[in-house]
């Protein structure tokens, strides 16, 4: 185990960084590794407001510019190098310690609530929940389905793992598996509209409309020559989760757009067809969201590290790792 070693340097680094909020340094972290602002804002699926405030907190809290801003060859400045130099084992450091101090605790037990989206929940019981209770058996795990408008309700206990990243400020949000949304439909169907060339085309074609509570109804996105499109439809029908969608989907009801977990198997098995060959495809990004780690119960914190463990286990064919 690697501890971040004091000397008079580390001593008035330490003393700016308790200025800042520990949830600040995990995201300047996460944006070091983008392009660029722009870019961090729609690889991570922060609203660029949000983001924005962050930074601008940050920096007023280091009192120097961090992040270049427009086109650069670095989204750090010269500064910003030097400082994520500094700020990366410090992060390590409170992992490592974190961590050691779980370990030494007795056998943790309790009961751990994690409220998840519908198709996140589904990730869940498909291979993290035996694979933590084969870990910690004296956890129970309470997996809650947050419906399609709960999503940015107050979180007061446990973890939410959700597709948006949250907008209260004072919770963390740690990035979890990103997958493609894209176009399917049952084999039959495209067999009637061999039409079908653009994303526009299906405006001339039934579609089902998964009503999320997030996104405008009627409004398809879709990335065309590195930019994001909208495509606006008049639905044939509307479901109110992913589930209903994709048996409305493999009855040949009409076209949906899924995140390729939904439609996983029902693609493999040739009950549904991507449109497109892929070249469409939108990328989302899903967060583990909590309150701070230092106030987290241990059974919540151990539920944290497994599922980042989880994560880097997944085909990387179905998942990517954000």
């Amino acid at each position: 185990m690697k501890f971040l070693t004091l000397n008079a340097e580390n001593f008035l680094f330490v003393g700016v960084v308790m200025r800042i909020k520990f949830e600040d340094l995990e995201l300047l972290s996460m944006l070091s590794k983008c392009i660029s602002l722009s870019d961090a804002s729609l690889t991570l699926d922060i609203p660029q407001p949000t983001l924005s405030r962050r930074v601008k907190r940050l920096e007023s809290n280091v009192g120097q510019r961090i992040f270049n801003r427009g086109r650069a060859p670095s989204i750090l400045t010269d500064f910003g190098k030097m400082f994520i130099g500094k700020v990366e084992p410090l992060l390590q450091a409170y992992e490592d310690v974190d961590s050691f101090i779980l370990q030494t605790k007795q056998v943790p037990e309790g009961l751990l609530t994690i409220e998840a989206e519908p198709v996140l929940a589904d990730l869940l019981l498909g291979g993290f929940v035996q694979q933590f209770k084969t870990k910690y058996p004296k956890i129970g795990i309470n997996i809650i389905t947050l419906k399609s408008d709960a999503w940015h309700t107050p979180l007061d206990k446990g973890i939410r793992i959700i597709a948006n990243f949250p907008s209260d400020e004072g919770l963390v949000a740690k990035p979890f598996v990103s997958s493609y949304v894209s176009f399917y439909a049952a084999p039959e169907l495209i067999a009637r509209n061999l039409e079908l060339r653009h994303p526009t085309d299906l405006q001339a074609i039934p579609c089902v409309l998964w009503d999320n509570g997030k996104d405008k109804l009627g409004t398809w996105s879709y990335q065309e020559n590195g930019f994001s499109r909208e495509l606006e439809l008049v639905p044939d029908i509307i479901v109110d989760n992913g589930q209903r969608a994709k048996q409305a989907a493999v009855s040949g009801l009409g076209v949906i757009s899924s995140p390729e977990l939904v439609v996983r198997a029902e693609v493999e098995s040739g009950k549904l067809t991507e449109l497109f060959l892929g070249a469409h495809r939108q990328q989302v990004q899903s967060y583990i969201v909590f309150r701070d780690r230092q106030f987290l119960p241990l059974h919540e914190r151990l539920c944290i590290d497994e599922l980042d463990i989880f994560m880097n286990e997944l085909p990387q064919c179905v998942l990517s790792a954000a």
